[in-house]
């Protein structure tokens, strides 16, 4: 994979910002992002992070209507949105190269000059509701939802990105702008930028930077044509390192749904936090094996051998003071304890996964499946990272959470070759343990009846 330059400056308002610089390409990608998420909101703004990304679309000052907004950056061929997680938004947009000043503009005026009105939110907030409905009506979002919380139970990041009904309905605009006028502002903000920008240099990308991320706080008259706003605050937020309770036995989160067209499982367990690089590395290199890929041992066993599933997956993500490795699957609704298709497998979805994860705990990982592992995920990398916008958000998360050092593209694979089996299988013992593991499933079944099953089959020695 060709190697890229990275610029990395912090502007005279407290901005820091990254650059990479394409000139083989025709576009390029914008995040503005912002040190906030879910796990930031105590009781009374649960869900404030998210209602509030879709507020930041509605209207400025200096563009009065949603309708306004959508408009210029449709003309300007734009592909734009916004995601929150729970310690980071996002709002990003990616375009020709010849409309960054331009696509600047309009993104830091939304992020920075929003007028978030009464009425907008009310509107918004049934949008929202919406987006809760769509995640309840779909068993493996719900499930991995639900899952995750268990494994983060009495910690910051227990807390649904998305909110509840209840904390959604319960928003104000007053609650909801003084929520926004604390984080979002320069100081608590990181700008990433990759591709191709024109011929923009860098003395004027610092100047554009400026100009667009300026502040007009001392003047209460801003005047809604020049392009300053009117930022009140100053305050960072400060990367937190709460410690995760330590599990010592295994949790259920069991959801009866008796009309589930699927019965979807996730399996979590509490990990590494995000600046463990070493340990992350291993791990990515295990998710694949377990359920990476066509190759991995459960899409081998759930689909190709018992046909009970159409995807399965195994991946982690890491914050700054701990992390979750994920498997999940959605199987045939009535096949989570015994298989009910036709096929002449006759175990249970359950079954298949527990009894995959003994035999990697007990046998290990071989050689060969690692270095397969290691070769697909280096080329998968190096074609996802071809995507200006994945370059942008993997350097945005990176300053955002204060990593002591920027660890790039070339830097990231050439750890990830360095991973052994013998480093998995040792890792595998530290965190993967049945005994630390939480069981998520939404189906037609109870509580009841999986932790009959689970004692019956899975009861220690």
């Amino acid at each position: 994979m060709k190697s890229h330059q990275l610029i990395h400056k912090n502007l005279k308002n407290g901005l820091e910002y990254i650059y990479v610089p394409n000139s083989d390409i025709m576009t390029f990608s914008l995040i503005v992002a912002f040190k906030v998420g879910s796990r930031d909101e105590s009781e009374g703004y649960i869900g404030s992070s998210h209602l509030l990304e879709h507020m930041l679309f509605k209207g400025t000052t200096k563009r009065p209507e949603q309708k306004q907004i959508s408009e210029e950056l449709d003309r300007l061929g734009s592909d734009y949105n916004a995601t929150t997680s729970k310690n980071i938004t996002n709002y990003y947009i990616k375009a020709p190269k010849d409309n960054f000043e331009k696509c600047l503009d309009i993104l830091c005026d939304m992020v920075f000059n929003s007028v978030v009105r009464s009425k907008d939110l009310e509107k918004e907030k049934k949008v929202v509701i919406e987006e809760y409905n769509k995640m309840l009506d779909n068993p493996s979002a719900t499930c991995i939802e639900q899952t995750i919380g268990e494994v983060f139970k009495g910690h910051p990041l227990e807390k649904s990105t998305i909110g509840t009904k209840e904390s959604i309905l319960g928003f104000n605009r007053d609650k909801v702008y003084e929520y926004y006028k604390k984080y979002y502002n320069p100081n608590n903000c990181i700008i990433t930028i990759c591709g191709n920008i024109g011929n923009i240099s860098q003395k004027n990308l610092n100047s554009l930077l400026d100009k667009y991320t300026k502040s007009c706080a001392k003047n209460t008259n801003t005047n809604a044509k020049t392009n300053c706003y009117n930022i009140t605050s100053t305050y960072r937020n400060p990367v937190q390192k709460i410690t995760l309770e330590k599990q010592t036995v295994p949790r259920l989160k069991i959801i009866h749904r008796p009309n589930a067209q699927q019965c979807a499982i996730t399996i979590g367990f509490p990990c590494m936090d995000v600046y463990s690089h070493d340990e992350i590395y291993i791990l990515k290199v295990y998710g694949f094996i377990l359920g990476g890929g066509l190759s991995s041992r459960l899409f081998r066993e759930i689909r190709e051998k018992a046909g009970l599933a159409y995807t399965v997956a195994a991946d982690s993500e890491h914050f700054q003071d701990t992390g979750a490795f994920l498997l999940s699957t959605a199987i045939e609704k009535n096949s989570l304890f015994e298989n009910q298709t036709d096929n002449k497998e006759k175990e249970g979805g359950l079954y298949i996964i527990l009894h995959t994860l003994e035999d990697l705990l007990k046998h290990g990982v071989k050689p060969d499946e690692v270095e397969t592992a290691k070769t697909s995920i280096k080329n998968k990398i190096s074609v996802v990272y071809e995507n200006t916008h994945a370059m942008a958000a993997y350097y945005n998360e990176q300053l955002l959470l204060k990593y002591p050092k920027i660890i790039n593209i070339e830097d990231f694979l050439k750890k990830l070759e360095s991973v052994t089996a013998k480093q998995i299988n040792e890792l595998i013992k530290k965190y993967l343990t049945l005994d630390k593991f939480t069981l998520g499933i939404v189906g037609n079944y109870t509580q009841e009846q999986v932790l009959n099953y689970l004692t019956t089959r899975f009861a220690p020695n």
